[in-house]
């Protein structure tokens, strides 16, 4: 990985052994290096941080190792800090490069961008704490007697470890056939050559990451345009985020706490927007208000009741909470306008590989039976949950060895306060914690920027302290740091 010319991070001893006792990130996405930035701010007091990473980049994830400025931020600029002491410090890092010097606190700028900034302050991190970071190259299965064990058989030691790994794209109930037509949304390049190409495309999923193929389709040169569908189960497309205003709302305390079944805590999230209309509030301004408390509100449900919320009522908390840029929103209804993109709402029932096309057979919402021949079909979906253990040969290890366990609605890997793993006997580890989207399941709300972040900043700060009282400080040996990528 390099960033304009030089080496961004350097790899530890090729046999993974570990010159310190040593804290492993297994996974350097935005959750690992975002956990790795704060670490290093102890330096002096936690051990090594090692981060064992399958990728080329940290930092970047999928979603910011994306290339193509038409993929922009969900988020606007200034909530996109990787530092809570500096909320702007993106914005700040933004405005010194070329076409940003002006970007408002309001605007959505490209994710590429956000990567940049991501791997340059953790650069400039490690250049502040030299030899106490390192990288290996490789794919965690298993944790043994306080170590982490590799694919290739390699064992990195550790005082404690952080699973930042994120959890497998969910898969459509029909099984897809293997051909190259049938690609990923974060697949830019087979993207770009699909819209490219000009044939008829069908994009399975109607979320932000469906949004981000109409992007780059919008962008590419077609001629004529080709005709988009876009299938999900409900149909539903992001909601805007709200025109820049001044003002918050705040939930008036005469709703009283919010109720702890599902059917009563719809009933009272419809009341916050009500008394937010009232007062002049948008419905954005009241489900941030709301945000606070998500979590509280999720682990106050019942397991039934948070199964019925992932059934029932999560499709349309999800367009409403993972919002778009209005902009963005507006160019998709303008191809609407011109008939060359249909959104529907239904499933498929089959997929032939054809030699001209792939054949698809729809089932659409009401019953009616619709057949389609399209040159491409891209999965635009989200995140699985349940059964993570069948997805994950790490996670699957660790539950049958008693270090993990499901969580009660078998959403997941159960978490207790700051992403601690809860082991088969429902105690909290001492040792394990993990970050972002494996804690979806006990927190439901961990994947934004903002989220991630805070939780970067209170497992940090435990684990130093916990570090602190139980070793004297280590100091970081120069084998910590070897050869450059």
């Amino acid at each position: 990985m390099h960033i304009a010319g030089r080496p961004l991070l350097n790899v530890g001893d090729s046999d993974g052994a570990s010159p310190t006792p040593s804290i492993v990130i297994v996974g350097g996405g935005f959750a690992g290096a975002a956990l790795a930035y704060h670490l290093l701010r102890h330096a002096g007091i936690t051990p090594t941080v090692t981060i064992i990473e399958r990728g080329a980049q940290l930092g970047r994830g999928i979603a910011y190792g994306v290339q193509d400025p038409s993929l922009c931020l969900n988020v606007p600029a200034a909530r996109m800090s990787l530092d809570p002491g500096r909320p702007s410090d993106f914005l700040e890092f933004a405005r010194t490069k070329a076409g940003f010097s002006s970007a408002a606190p309001h605007a959505f700028l490209p994710r590429a961008l956000y990567g940049e900034y991501v791997e340059t302050r953790l650069t400039q991190a490690t250049e502040r704490c030299p030899g106490y970071l390192r990288v290996i190259r490789g794919e965690a299965v298993a944790i043994e007697d306080g170590a982490v064990r590799l694919s290739d058989g390699r064992v990195i030691a550790a005082d404690q470890i952080v699973l930042a790994t994120g959890i497998d794209a969910m898969r459509d109930n029909v099984a897809l056939p293997d051909d190259p037509r049938i690609i990923d949304a974060w697949d830019e390049a087979a993207c770009k050559s699909a819209a490219m190409s000009g044939g008829r495309s069908l994009l399975l999923g109607s979320g932000l990451s469906a949004l981000d193929v109409l992007m780059l389709f919008e962008a590419a040169p077609l001629a004529p345009p080709a005709k988009l569908l876009v299938l999900s189960r409900h149909g539903l497309l992001p909601r805007p985020h709200a025109a820049v205003s001044g003002g918050s709302f705040s939930i008036p305390a005469e709703l009283g706490p919010a109720p702890r079944s599902l059917r009563a805590l719809v009933r009272w999230g419809r009341a916050v927007v009500t008394a937010a209309s009232a007062v002049g509030a948008s419905w954005q301004q009241a489900l941030d208000a709301l945000r606070p408390q998500l979590s509280d509100l999720w682990q106050g449900l019942s397991p039934r009741d948070r199964t019925r919320f992932v059934r029932l009522v999560r499709p349309y908390w999800e367009v409403l909470r993972h919002r778009a840029p209005a902009e963005v929103l507006a160019r998709i209804e303008a191809r609407r306008a011109r008939n060359e993109l249909e959104v529907l709402a239904g499933s498929v029932l089959e997929c032939r590989a054809r030699p001209l096309a792939l054949e698809l057979t729809l089932r659409l919402r009401g019953g009616e039976i619709r057949r389609e021949r399209v040159q491409t079909l891209v999965r635009c979906l989200g995140p699985a949950l349940g059964r993570p253990h069948a997805q994950s040969p790490l996670i699957a290890s660790m539950c049958s060895a008693g270090l993990a366990s499901i969580d009660p609605a078998g959403l997941g890997i159960a978490t207790a306060e700051h992403g601690r793993l809860i082991d088969v006997n429902g105690r909290p580890s001492e040792h394990l914690f993990a970050i972002g989207q494996l804690c979806r399941a006990s927190r439901w709300e961990t994947t934004s920027v903002p989220e991630i972040v805070r939780d970067a900043v209170a497992i940090a700060a435990i684990i130093s302290r916990e570090t602190q009282a139980g070793t004297t400080a280590l100091s970081p040996s120069p084998a910590a740091v070897a050869a450059p990528t």
